[in-house]
């Protein structure tokens, strides 16, 4: 069951910290991707050097539009839970971004540019 304090929690803790990427666990995976808010996660690894470039530019998209969307960022291969949960989303190459909303998949990009992800952002924070 989600529990609306913890996740307004959550937000509240982001909205103090100007917008940084919240990082997920598969303990707060649910909770953050079922708010009403789009909510844009990145799914990463250690293992692949693209993903260890796009922290930057990710923040820098959180600082911009995090007024507007959730930014959330989850190690898919960290460990057996971890795997699980991107296995649910067919997340089978890395970098990888989903848009959720309600906890609902909206749209994903794999192996996209920043530039295509600034794209997939801006079409959410419009509305």
């Amino acid at each position: 069951m989600i529990m609306s304090d913890d996740l307004d929690r959550i937000l509240e803790a982001m909205e103090k910290s100007k917008y940084r990427v919240i990082e997920l666990t598969p303990k707060n995976f649910d909770q953050v991707i079922n708010s009403t808010k789009p909510t844009i996660v990145y799914f990463w690894a250690v293992t692949c050097p693209v993903c260890l470039i796009i922290p930057s530019s990710f923040d820098r998209l959180a600082a911009e539009y995090g007024d507007k969307i959730i930014f959330a960022k989850f190690n898919a291969i960290e460990n057996y839970e971890h795997k699980k949960i991107a296995d649910r989303y067919d997340v089978l190459s890395l970098p990888t971004y989903i848009i959720f909303m309600n906890g609902k998949p909206l749209e994903k990009l794999s192996n996209a540019s920043i530039e295509e992800v600034e794209k997939l952002v801006i079409k959410y924070a419009k509305g």
